[in-house]
């Protein structure tokens, strides 16, 4: 028997809903080192489990740091960010020129 649509969106949203031992099974699970991990716990206990990065990743990293294209995560572990389009556009991280312009300004105007 075909399901109908609405049966199945109901059946696919059910399977986006997370539990926070589930979330902390995914973590132990995780590829990750202790402070990432250590971390992911404590944004257990403080944000949201609905929150994107456990809709995005079946584990999220804890990133640090950035430079251009490529983020390191707390352990020190680099990745070349995919995702950067995301959330700073097609600039990378801490691109040289960006922070100049951003000094440069600081020392010209602020809103206190």
């Amino acid at each position: 028997m075909v399901k109908k649509f609405e049966d199945r969106i109901i059946e696919e949203r059910k399977k986006l809903v997370s539990t926070v031992q589930e979330l902390r099974s995914r973590i132990k699970e995780s590829p990750y080192g202790p402070k990432t991990k250590a971390l992911l716990e404590k944004w257990l206990e403080y944000d949201s489990i609905g929150e994107v990065g456990f809709g995005l990743f079946r584990c999220p990293p804890i990133i640090e740091r950035g430079s251009r294209a490529t983020v390191v995560d707390a352990d020190g572990k680099e990745y070349l960010d995919l995702l950067s389009g995301f959330s700073v556009n097609n600039l990378g991280h801490c691109n040289e020129e960006i922070i100049e312009a951003i000094k440069d300004q600081s020392q010209k105007l602020l809103q206190k």
